[in-house]
């Protein structure tokens, strides 16, 4: 077992999503609220994914045969969550549309991706003692997924950004700007750790302890604007 930056990085992005999955549901079962249900599962599920990301992180230069394991059923449980922020789109933008036309299209991509995510090939490597590379072998099936979640990332978390910044500019309400504003931190902050992992280490090859350090000072900041939202 070995503990690392990255290791650290994603036990403090499941400590903030757990505790915001805390709130958020507290929320949902005062109001009886149906985007705070919705959103309370998108947090759950991306939870388990940084819980499964973390269990193997720890394994990961021990026994890579263990984390190759974990890699499917985290990309899974990432997708269920994607797959609900696609019916929260729906459920608000595209009122004549059923919702579970948007949840299903991401589901049924995300269980192709994560069949896909066990035959990747990697070799794990410790950067500067502090960093896991995960050593992906960029052939064809790897680049093909990757650009496919970068792609879905993109195309659900921005139009998502924008809509609970304008719910929050918009509401009157202050329990329902308190949701708002730790609803947008929280795409804010889910957004960064894509961008990291996906894109800046794969495309641009920039050092994973830049990644990392990003991903633990986002996780941070996010926590204390997540505890100054109370004071809203």
């Amino acid at each position: 077992m070995s503990f690392s930056l990255t290791s650290l990085s994603y036990l403090i992005g499941l400590i903030v999503l757990a505790y915001y999955s805390y709130r958020i549901f507290s929320y949902w079962q005062r109001n009886q609220d149906f985007i705070s249900k919705l959103w309370f599962f998108v947090t759950l599920f991306f939870s388990l994914f940084f819980l499964i990301r973390f269990f193997g992180l720890l394994f990961i230069l021990d026994n890579p045969e263990l984390v190759q394991k974990t890699l499917a059923p985290g990309v899974f449980f990432q997708f269920i969550g994607i797959s609900v922020m696609a019916y929260i789109i729906f459920y608000l933008k595209f009122q004549k549309i059923s919702p579970w036309i948007g949840f299903f299209t991401i589901f049924l991509i995300g269980l192709v991706i994560s069949f896909f995510s066990i035959s990747v090939e990697y070799s794990p490597v410790l950067v500067q003692g502090l960093s896991i590379d995960w050593g992906f072998v960029a052939d064809s099936l790897f680049m093909i997924t990757v650009t496919v979640r970068s792609f879905i990332f993109l195309i659900l978390f921005v139009p998502l950004t924008l809509i609970f910044i304008e719910q929050y500019k918009q509401s009157e309400d202050v329990q329902l700007k308190k949701r708002n504003f730790g609803l947008v931190l929280t795409f804010i902050f889910l957004i960064i750790t894509a961008i990291s992992d996906l894109f800046f280490i794969n495309f641009l090859g920039v050092s994973p302890v830049w990644r990392d350090i990003s991903l633990v000072c986002a996780g941070i900041l996010f926590l204390i604007a997540l505890i100054q939202g109370k004071r809203i």
